[in-house]
């Protein structure tokens, strides 16, 4: 096997934090190295390994060999394509992102610092040393300020001003906005479907037609109204210790009923990509989502919040001996993952690869967040708390949990204890042959599709994030059982309606007014005979807080309360 074309080291210049989006579009010099870097990377030529289309290419198509990991043919050849490199489903979907975006930095800076050295300006040391400082941004989804909306210049602004390297502010293309297919190789002999015949990346776009245009507002309504619901799950997650249940969207043995990181993520792809029954744009489909070029800055928080946790529960990690479903080009059906496994196609020499074991910090990669900064690593248990007491500041995580109402019984236990009550929802990953999403709803649903998330009873929404086309995936034909999991938190909604969240009250109620529907892009109101793994079962979990600790905290010795009654005998319902 040949050498790689380049080694995974992470950003030069020694560990320095990156930054959230918002903060680094104020930064001039690093926005401006930014713009140019993109520039550069997604102009480069689409054969070359370090290309932005090679390197996004890694996620899904084009399938192609990268950076000499693996042979010329997959090592368990399908019959009729291969699914990639990537990890999903896996307790390594947190780990085998990690190199990623470290790689997709290590480039990015390269031309910072190429860029950084053109520069005539008195200040010129001052760009060189931002060069040797420059992190790729990641954009917070979480942020209360903004509800987790990124700043124009990611979603709307198609010229952006930056400093040249004379000195002089200019306006040049936004990179960030779309990347722009080269012409080699022709998009019809790489990918499929209407993805072939759109000449950039596209997000919530108005049509499956070539002409087709991204809707930037579309983005910003699905990530403020489903802000409620991923900050409920990002509280939540961040008291999941166990890895298996924090690093997956796979079905657990043992359920927490609760969101996984990976299947927050899902949603985010979704909101960015477009969800049916609207048409779905690059970020919507795993075997497109990384051409687009938001995809690294999401995936940069992803590890972000992988950090966090990490820093929570320093002695969870991956298991040893977990069967891989599915397999991928350098790996088996069914063999045995855990910490020590190659995240193949990343070396970090010329003979070997990262594993979770050695990519378990960020300082092995050179970066850092703002949030950890001055932490006493020393003290592990006062840095935990000290973590804590950050995230009460930076995130209003109690207004995700509303305890039970004022009128509710038992009012000597307002601040303590209540029953948060959710829709598990779990269904066939590639049931549906590509993405899809499960609608959940309180009181009557509008006939039309599209005014579903925008109605008064919308709740929220599951989102299975998958590849279109399961008959060229071979991990999804072998994973063609593979159940997907996550949940719809119902607490806000009822405490508008209810003054009581007691069972008796509770579940009669829902029995009345839940609904849920399923929605793919072909088949906007999709019929539920067509997904006969679907499962809808409502749950209430036992909570409480505690005074200035900014997450939840489930009742030792309680277990979670199914209340299967409540959706049995319907189709989708409870199974038990």
């Amino acid at each position: 096997m040949p050498p790689p074309d380049f080694v995974i080291t992470g950003a030069s210049g020694g560990p320095s934090p990156r930054l959230e989006i918002q903060a680094f579009v104020q930064n001039e010099k690093f926005f401006s190295l930014y713009i140019q870097a993109l520039t550069a990377m997604t102009g480069h030529d689409q054969k070359n390994v370090k290309s932005h289309f090679q390197v996004a290419g890694v996620h899904g198509r084009p399938y192609v060999q990268w950076n000499n990991s693996g042979g010329t043919d997959p090592i368990q050849p399908p019959a009729d394509g291969w699914d990639g490199y990537c990890f999903h489903g896996s307790v390594l979907f947190p780990n085998w992102h990690r190199p990623y975006v470290a790689a997709y930095e290590q480039i990015l800076q390269n031309w910072a610092i190429s860029i950084a050295s053109k520069y005539t300006t008195p200040d010129k040391a001052a760009w060189q040393e931002a060069a040797l400082a420059f992190r790729l941004p990641y954009w917070d989804w979480m942020l209360p300020q903004t509800e987790g909306v990124p700043p124009d210049q990611v979603l709307t602004q198609g010229q952006v001003s930056i400093i040249a390297s004379n000195g002089s502010t200019v306006l040049v293309p936004n990179p960030i906005i779309a990347y722009r297919f080269g012409a080699v190789p022709p998009l019809n002999s790489v990918f499929e479907k209407n993805f072939a015949t759109w000449p950039t990346t596209l997000r919530c776009p108005d049509s499956a037609l070539p002409q087709a245009h991204s809707q930037p507002a579309a983005v910003v309504q699905n990530v403020r109204v489903l802000y409620p619901q991923r900050l409920q799950a990002f509280g939540e997650l961040m008291i999941t210790s166990d890895w298996l249940q924090m690093s997956n969207h796979t079905r657990a043995i043992n359920p927490s009923y609760a969101n996984s990181l990976e299947a927050i993520h899902d949603g985010m792809h979704l909101n960015v990509g477009g969800r049916a029954p609207n048409v779905a744009g690059h970020m919507s489909e795993t075997d497109y989502a990384g051409h687009d070029p938001i995809f690294f800055l999401h995936h940069a928080n992803v590890d972000y919040i992988l950090e966090l946790w990490q820093r929570l529960f320093p002695n969870s990690w991956v298991p040893d001996s977990t069967a891989q479903d599915g397999g991928s080009w350098t790996v088996i059906d069914q063999s045995p993952i855990g910490p020590k496994s190659d995240l193949t196609p990343f070396w970090n020499s010329e003979t070997t690869y990262w594993s979770a074991n050695s990519a378990r910090t960020t300082k092995a990669f050179n970066y850092s967040y703002p949030i950890l900064a001055g932490l006493d690593e020393s003290n592990p248990e006062k840095a935990r708390l000290e973590l804590k007491e950050r995230f009460r500041k930076l995130y209003d995580l109690k207004t995700a949990f509303p305890p039970k109402p004022e009128s509710a019984s038992n009012p000597s236990q307002l601040e303590e204890e209540y029953l948060d009550w959710r829709v598990h929802v779990e269904a066939e990953t590639h049931a549906l042959g590509g993405s899809y999403s499960v609608y959940i709803f309180l009181g009557e649903v509008p006939n039309e599709p599209k005014e579903w998330m925008g109605s008064s009873s919308f709740v929220g929404v599951f989102d299975v994030f998958t590849r279109t086309n399961r008959d060229n995936c071979p991990n999804c034909r072998a994973n063609m059982t593979a159940i997907s999991e996550g949940v719809i938190y119902l607490g806000d909604a009822l405490k508008k309606t209810l003054n009581s969240w007691d069972a008796k009250d509770v579940v009669p109620y829902l029995k009345e007014n839940l609904e849920w529907r399923v929605a793919q892009s072909e088949e906007p109101n999709t019929p539920l005979s067509r997904l006969p793994s679907l499962e809808v079962l409502v749950v209430a979990l036992p909570m409480y807080h505690k005074d200035n600790d900014p997450f939840p905290h489930r009742r030792a010795g309680r277990e979670a309360q199914r209340f299967p009654e409540v959706t049995q005998g319907r189709e989708g319902g409870a199974s038990e």
